[in-house]
């Protein structure tokens, strides 16, 4: 089985080791069985979303944010494709904000992609905070660390309950958005590195788009299995 991994602008939305979820992801598909190939592709590139079984895309500073969505722009028809297709994809941290409506700043507003409702509203000062995370996706509680400088209005298609720390407002109730098999979240950590039944999870999605009758190995990772409950158990003590 050949599967395709697209990890987008990875020059520009690269903060805080993003490229973690990635790698692992690879990783994991390989001891699957598959034969992965990773394709990075940036600003003035040519290239099809669709020819992907998997994208990819992080967090970064806001003037290289900007860079990418004017970018994103031009593969706007290509991504709601992807997306209608139930093919999936992952955006973490400020990624998530080229997927909505509008950002808007201040007096300022530009037009985004709009997969989603929402509106990103940029903030005055920065908010950071670990996380507990509820969600029906992934079953059990997530765990992982924001660092934003935004708020998200009129989200309608929201991926996680607020256990405990930040989420996408002040009203703390809620984090992150999702459509068909597009996963949109603040978090970072890496989040499919500290949360190995969303990494599972993901590399079930990924392998049974490609052949829905595909038998997923059950391979133990004790090591990372322990690493998130270790860091559960810190978190949900405070």
């Amino acid at each position: 089985m050949k599967i395709k991994i697209l990890h987008l602008y990875s020059d520009l939305l690269n903060l805080y080791g993003e490229y973690g979820n990635v790698n692992i992801l690879c990783a994991h598909l390989k001891d699957q069985g598959a034969e992965v190939f990773l394709d990075k592709k940036t600003i003035g590139d040519s290239f099809n979303l669709n020819d992907y079984d998997f994208i990819y895309c992080g967090c970064g500073t806001e003037n290289h944010l900007k860079m990418a969505l004017e970018d994103l722009k031009n593969h706007k028809a290509e991504l709601l494709e992807y997306v209608n297709n139930n093919k999936v994809a992952l955006f973490t941290g400020s990624s998530l904000e080229m997927l909505g409506k509008a950002i808007i700043d201040g007096e300022d507003s530009e037009e985004a992609i709009g997969v989603f409702d929402y509106e990103v509203q940029r903030l005055k000062d920065r908010k950071t905070d670990d996380v507990i995370l509820n969600s029906e996706v992934f079953g059990k509680e997530v765990v992982g660390f924001i660092n934003k400088q935004s708020n998200l209005k009129n989200n309608t298609n929201h991926l996680f309950n607020v256990k405990f720390g930040i989420g996408e407002d002040e009203t703390k109730q809620y984090e992150g958005a999702y459509k068909n098999n597009l996963y949109a979240t603040y978090v970072i950590g890496p989040i499919l590195v500290r949360n190995p039944h969303v990494l599972k999870i993901f590399v079930e999605k990924i392998i049974h788009s490609k052949d829905a009758g595909f038998e997923i190995k059950d391979i133990d990772y004790k090591n990372e299995q322990e690493g998130y409950e270790l860091v559960l158990k810190e978190l949900s003590a405070r």
